[in-house]
């Protein structure tokens, strides 16, 4: 059964470091098309080394080193997180998880995007070659 990859925060501060990034993030977007936005963004992704992931059965859960942060998701988020920390790009990882999860790869691929996004904001994924003071 397909269910929304749900994250969750283990402390109250992430809301404040989403937004900080968030922030920046606006300033960016601004200055560039949709499209190249899109495809920037949520490509060649990779776990930041300040990041520690456990897999369970219902799911993962992530501690941020940096900031004590701890995040968990169900098994469909972890498993688009897998994906996208092998590398696979957007269609890619929602071709795969509608085929593991029998859901529509529409509704896959649009949970997939905010999903990636979330992670991204949250310091668990950077792109390759990201510097760690970018997210700081």
């Amino acid at each position: 059964m397909f269910e929304y990859p749900k994250l969750v925060s283990g402390e109250a501060p992430i809301h404040c470091i989403l937004n900080f990034r968030r922030k920046d993030a606006m300033k960016w977007a601004l200055r560039k098309s949709e499209p190249e936005r899109d495809k920037w963004q949520l490509q060649n992704l990779r776990t930041s080394p300040e990041v520690r992931a456990s897999l369970h059965a219902e799911g993962i859960t992530f501690l941020h080193i940096g900031t004590g942060t701890v995040l968990s998701a169900n098994r469909v988020g972890a498993r688009m997180w897998e994906r996208a920390s092998e590398g696979l790009a957007l269609d890619a990882i929602a071709a795969q998880v509608s085929l593991e999860f029998d859901a529509p790869q529409a509704t896959v691929r649009q949970d997939a995007d905010r999903f990636l996004r979330e992670l991204m904001d949250a310091g668990v994924l950077v792109r390759q070659g990201e510097s760690l003071a970018v997210l700081a």
